[in-house]
């Protein structure tokens, strides 16, 4: 089974142990199913992982080895985030993952976060979306550019057009950035 996650400044693979529940850093169970929304793909991307018997770390304590998670996390947020989703599977039969990741024109990065901080704002406001149709061996790009607070634009080629905020949400999404909403100066 293929994933769609997305790579969000690390990895481009993100694999899912299929075989049972994890825990989410919510504490809800997340079931290992293809993700359907971005904040879902965020959620399997950060979730704690297992290293398994064979990567055991010893204990400065006790001494002797213990099993270990691992979670990736962000520990400092950029001004503009960019998310990938893998729209390309390359293995044995290489094609094009063509599965609807919903996102939407906010998104509040506080859950993904190494550290809490409650002086910090980490929302996020969507200003463009790539996209690309056809297959894996050829194709085309388009972008979805927001100028205004409401107000898109659909790049295609050397067409500029109107669009509204429902047709860059129904978009297939291959590349999303966002930017934050309240720029802090330390």
């Amino acid at each position: 089974m293929h994933d769609i996650c997305l790579l969000s400044l690390l990895s481009p693979d993100i694999q899912g142990d299929n075989s049972s529940p994890a825990s989410s850093n919510s504490g809800e169970t997340l079931l290992s199913s293809v993700p359907t929304t971005l904040d879902e793909c965020l959620e399997r991307f950060t979730r704690p992982e297992p290293l398994g018997s064979e990567s055991k770390i010893k204990c400065n304590k006790c001494r002797s080895y213990q099993e270990s998670t691992k979670r990736l996390t962000v520990k400092k947020l950029p001004i503009v985030v960019c998310f990938h989703l893998k729209r390309f599977e390359h293995s044995l039969r290489s094609r094009k993952i063509s599965n609807i990741i919903q996102f939407s024109t906010e998104i509040d990065m506080k859950p993904f976060m190494a550290r809490s901080s409650s002086t910090c704002d980490n929302r996020y406001s969507l200003f463009a979306v790539v996209n690309h149709s056809g297959s894996l061996h050829n194709g085309h790009y388009t972008c979805y550019i927001r100028q205004q607070q409401d107000q898109w634009f659909k790049c295609d080629d050397a067409w500029l057009t109107k669009a509204t905020a429902e047709e860059v949400l129904s978009s297939e999404g291959y590349l999303l950035f966002y930017h934050k909403k309240v720029l802090e100066y330390s």
